[in-house]
């Protein structure tokens, strides 16, 4: 699989976020009287990025449909069966290893080499 889909969508919400808000001060600059400018940028800013980080939650957490990043990723799940193990994956594999080299929280998987 491609990782073209990804870095497209990736792209499109980066190039939203950056000119949705140039967008939202323009329409509250001119559509707004003085006393209420700043707090209609405040919450207009807020929203914008709030929808910019669902969408890229959606992409870097969401299923496999979501993006091709969860079908080239490189982590895979730990078998051990309990909730520590679950949680990190350790160098060696076994219990009294206590170095953990990823971390996953539900379909997030955070690794460090």
């Amino acid at each position: 699989p491609s990782l073209m889909s990804f870095l497209t969508k990736f792209g499109l919400v980066g190039l939203s976020y950056f000119a949705s808000l140039p967008g939202v001060s323009m329409f509250v600059g001119s559509a707004l009287p003085y006393h209420r400018r700043h707090q209609a940028l405040h919450w207009g800013a807020a929203l914008v990025q709030a929808c910019s980080l669902a969408s890229l939650t959606w992409l870097f957490v969401g299923n496999a449909d979501a993006s091709a990043y969860h079908r080239l990723s490189k982590a895979v799940k730990h078998s051990d069966g309990d909730m520590t193990g679950d949680l990190m994956s350790t160098v060696n594999g076994g219990a009294n290893s206590t170095r953990p080299t990823m971390w996953r929280l539900g379909k997030t998987k955070i690794r460090l080499d």
